[in-house]
């Protein structure tokens, strides 16, 4: 999770190669290596980690958020427009306070982002 976060791509992907790591374990407040390369706006990293079949792109943190929802509070266009473009996170999940993917799009101003969901 270390490397993801730090954004270590040639690391991540020798791990990744491997087959023996747990793509989707969390930390104890229910962030992955995928939330945490998102986070820190790793673009290369976070492809990586998006291409195991089995990635939870839809994992739940301690405050409901999924990373879609955190890359649309952190600001950081080309890996929210990574995740969209994958297909496969929720677009209608809300957090624990009832903060969408619509909303959190158009409070911070991403109006293409806002116009695609």
């Amino acid at each position: 999770m270390g490397v993801a976060a730090a954004g270590h791509a040639e690391t991540v992907e020798t791990l990744l190669s491997t087959n023996k790591v747990e793509v989707n374990e969390k930390t104890l407040c229910g962030r992955s290596a995928l939330s945490y390369a998102i986070g820190n706006g790793h673009i290369e990293v976070s492809g990586l980690l998006l291409k195991p079949p089995n990635i939870g792109v839809n994992s739940i943190n301690i405050e409901r958020s999924t990373p879609l929802l955190n890359t649309l509070r952190d600001g950081n266009e080309a890996v929210l427009r990574l995740l969209h473009e994958d297909g496969r996170a929720n677009l209608v999940h809300a957090d624990r306070r009832d903060r969408s993917v619509l909303s959190c799009a158009a409070k911070y101003g991403y109006v293409e982002i806002a116009k695609l969901l």
